[in-house]
């Protein structure tokens, strides 16, 4: 299986996919968002590659590793605030006031497939995990690597 948009998308509905996604949402006591665009596909594209995954790797993943990976992805998201790290400052920015019209609409139906890379990159990989986080422009990258560290080891 290859990286492809399409399949991403088919992976994100695919029953073992969705029954996941729907269990942890649920267990988290969250909102799972119905729409799904397709920046959220390409990013999730950009994902795999800056990780060097494919979807075998995630629906392997699945097959192998389900209820430790719906652990992880529902202490990664009742953690999201022990977890958060804040943004990096750049003094050129102006400051941006927090809107107070921001809503919570829940959370796509991407996160699992981001959740797994994590996954995946802290069993197996840990150097790499610090690249990726890099890569993919992780604010606080390895403040934040310690932080899923710590949540995953805790398992």
């Amino acid at each position: 299986m290859v990286n492809d948009i399409q399949s991403i998308r088919d992976l994100l509905y695919s029953t073992k996919y969705f029954s996941l996604a729907s269990s942890v949402i649920k267990e988290a006591k969250k909102i799972l968002c119905s729409d799904l665009y397709d920046a959220e596909l390409a990013y999730c594209q950009k994902a795999l590659g800056m990780a060097k995954f494919d979807l075998n790797d995630v629906e392997d993943l699945l097959e192998t590793d389900f209820d430790r990976l719906r652990r992880f992805c529902v202490a990664m998201i009742r953690g999201a605030k022990l977890i958060d790290v804040g943004q990096d400052f750049n003094p050129a920015e102006e400051d941006e006031e927090e809107s107070s019209n921001e809503t919570y609409v829940g959370h796509s139906l991407t996160f699992l497939l981001t959740f797994s890379i994590l996954y995946l990159l802290l069993r197996d990989d840990r150097v790499r995990l610090s690249l990726y986080l890099k890569q993919m422009r992780q604010p606080k990258a390895d403040k934040y690597q310690r932080a899923v560290e710590n949540l995953f080891d805790g398992l």
